[in-house]
């Protein structure tokens, strides 16, 4: 029998950041795709073989509602996404995806987490940062978007 994973419950942590800081309600991109040139065979028009030629990543894209205080994340996403060009420094960090299971039946137990799924993303900085849309006829939360690049990511084996 399979032990399929629940994507409702998961963490994000950024290096040297603080839990609270990294809460979001909504992750999207991770993924990798093989790209491929396609070849024609020599003398033979039916045939075409692909060929693979690198890995190709989506951007990372973390939601949260955003918040009052002025966080290490967000002065972090500022200073990167400030460019003025010249002496400019861009500080990559590393960032974690892990679902999370709550287990335990017992109250000494109750609540303890348990990673099902880690993805390591390394060498990210955002590349796009934006906030929802105001509208005086709704009241809503004001939702943050981050997206980050990254040079490659690995899953943990559990």
């Amino acid at each position: 029998m399979h032990d399929f994973l629940l994507s409702s419950v998961f963490e994000v942590g950024f290096e040297n950041g603080s839990i609270e800081d990294a809460s979001f309600q909504r992750v999207s991109g991770l993924s990798k795709t093989l790209e491929t040139t396609v070849l024609k065979s020599g003398g033979l028009n039916a045939m075409a073989y692909n060929v693979p030629t690198g890995m190709a990543n989506t951007n990372i894209v973390l939601e949260r509602g955003m918040i009052v205080k002025h966080s290490a994340i967000g002065k972090w996403v500022e200073s990167i996404l400030n460019f003025n060009g010249e002496n400019h420094v861009i500080n990559p960090k590393s960032v974690t995806i892990s679902l999370i299971r709550f287990v335990g039946s017992s109250k000494e137990k109750q609540g303890e987490k348990e990673v099902n799924a880690k993805w390591t993303f390394y060498d990210c900085y955002p590349v796009r940062w934006s906030i929802s849309d105001f509208s005086s006829q709704t009241s809503e939360l004001a939702i943050e978007t981050l997206e980050l690049t990254y040079s490659h990511f690995e899953r943990e084996q559990n």
